[in-house]
């Protein structure tokens, strides 16, 4: 079974269900910050990187150049 994951570019992908954050956020074009990367929103909701995604999702990176990042770090 596979999960739609929608991008903050506005692209979506299918992915398997149960794909981690982690291997998720690895697609996003703009992920040139991926070492500076602490977590994601998905839908809205802050989760770590190894997260297992098991709907249809939107999905964001949380790095360490935002605010919510250091909070995490």
């Amino acid at each position: 079974m596979t999960i739609e994951i929608s991008f903050p570019d506005g692209t979506t992908k299918q992915y398997p269900r149960w794909t981690k954050v982690a291997e998720i956020l690895h697609d996003l074009p703009e992920n040139r910050d991926a070492l500076l990367v602490t977590a994601a929103l998905i839908n809205n909701e802050v989760v770590s990187l190894s997260y297992k995604v098991d709907i249809n999702s939107s999905v964001r990176p949380i790095s360490l150049s935002c605010r919510e990042g250091v909070n995490i770090y």
